[in-house]
């Protein structure tokens, strides 16, 4: 049987299933998942006349099973440029690992993890939350932990009803990982690591009565370091530079509503912007929250 299966074949049944199916497929018969499938796995890359897995090969002496080298051309050939350069192979990382990254790219941002009971979803919208209660001192969150970047470019739309409080940015996944903030409404900017909490240059903000009509985009060029913001495409400039390691995309709200959408890479993306100069003091977060809160209730 195994032998009828060719590239051609093989793609074709694989461009329909998603990167569990492929798993389940794996799991069915050593033909297909183990290292004994090499065999099948040789016959692909032959009649695929790719040159490009033999610089692999040393990843894996054994050789990849038929599942996984489908993965792997899935990976290399139905996807972008852009895409990959997103989620580059870690070592001997699985293809089916790899190729689960890209299908998370592709799937539209929601929020899968909320703080507390204070936030909920807008009519069972996971990519539209709203908080009717708290304060600036205890506001809400909310991530998106089904999508961490790690590598590339990735660029999030925020849109709100209405103010007053709303915070979003980006979220360290390691247990001592770093959180950069930007506030909507007075553009006030804050990064918060083991030390304590570090003012940012900020920039502009959005009065309360033009909220309702203001897209706030964030890009996260993990290629450069930095942390950039738009305000309705328009980009107002880098908050935060130095950045590197895995984040997800959160937000803090109170008193409000916020939808979060995946949106395509502006155009000025790779555009250098000299980074403003940071406050050097580091804050204790108590006093953090005191200018905090002075700059918006300003």
């Amino acid at each position: 049987m195994k032998d009828s299966f060719n590239n051609a074949t093989m793609l074709g049944i694989a461009s329909f299933l998603e990167p569990w199916h492929l798993v389940n497929l794996a799991l069915t018969c050593k033909d297909f998942g183990s290292k004994q499938g090499k065999k099948a796995c040789q016959q692909i890359k032959s009649n695929c006349g790719d040159g490009a897995s033999s610089a692999n090969d040393t990843d894996n002496v054994g050789g990849w099973s038929m599942m996984e080298e489908t993965a792997r051309q899935i990976v290399e050939t139905m996807s972008t440029e852009e895409e990959r350069a997103c989620i580059p192979r870690r070592g001997s990382e699985s293809w089916m690992s790899v190729y689960n990254e890209l299908e998370m790219l592709r799937y539209e941002l929601i929020f899968d993890e909320l703080d507390d009971y204070t936030v909920r979803y807008v009519d069972g919208d996971e990519s539209h939350i709203c908080c009717n209660v708290g304060s600036l001192d205890h506001m809400s969150g909310a991530y998106s932990n089904h999508c961490i970047m790690r590598a590339g470019k990735h660029y999030a739309e925020f849109q709100t009803n209405g103010l007053p409080s709303i915070m979003a940015g980006i979220d360290g996944t390691s247990i001592d990982g770093e959180l950069v903030t930007y506030h909507f409404e007075s553009g006030f900017c804050a990064w918060h690591g083991s030390d304590g909490i570090q003012a940012l240059e900020g920039v502009e903000g959005v009065r309360a009565d033009e909220a309702s009509s203001t897209r706030f985009g964030l890009l996260l060029d993990l290629d450069n370091g930095t942390l950039a913001v738009y305000k309705n495409d328009q980009r107002l400039g880098i908050i935060k530079d130095g950045i590197s390691g895995e984040y997800i995309w959160s937000v803090d709200i109170c008193g409000t509503d916020l939808s979060i959408n995946r949106a395509a890479i502006p155009n000025d993306a790779n555009q250098i912007d000299i980074c403003a100069d940071r406050s050097t003091q580091i804050f204790s977060y108590g006093k953090c929250l005191d200018a905090y809160t002075n700059i918006v209730r300003s």
